[in-house]
């Protein structure tokens, strides 16, 4: 949970620091439409890498906090560890 758990303050800062550097509202301005069509495409990259990042930064938080919960997948019987899932072979009836 400790190696998920370093991820999330690392997404953090990269949403900030590329989100100050390419801000979204850029996009809609006169200045933006002159460029290159390689400029826009990359522009756009990294807009959508913003917004990766801040998804990536509570998928990683909400994840952590199930696992430091408890919650899981697997039966009792399953003996899961968190993050690793079942060690031992278990009958899932049905």
């Amino acid at each position: 949970m400790l190696e998920r758990l370093r991820l999330g303050p690392l997404y953090g800062v990269a949403f900030l620091l590329v989100s100050r550097l390419c801000p979204l509202d850029y996009v809609r301005t006169e200045e933006f439409g002159d460029r290159s069509l390689a400029y826009k495409i990359f522009y756009t990259s990294l807009i959508f890498f913003v917004f990766r990042m801040r998804f990536y930064v509570a998928w990683t938080f909400a994840e952590c906090a199930c696992i430091a919960a408890g919650f899981g997948a697997y039966p009792t019987a399953a003996k899961s560890r968190p993050g690793n899932g079942p060690t031992q072979q278990y009958f899932s009836g049905g």
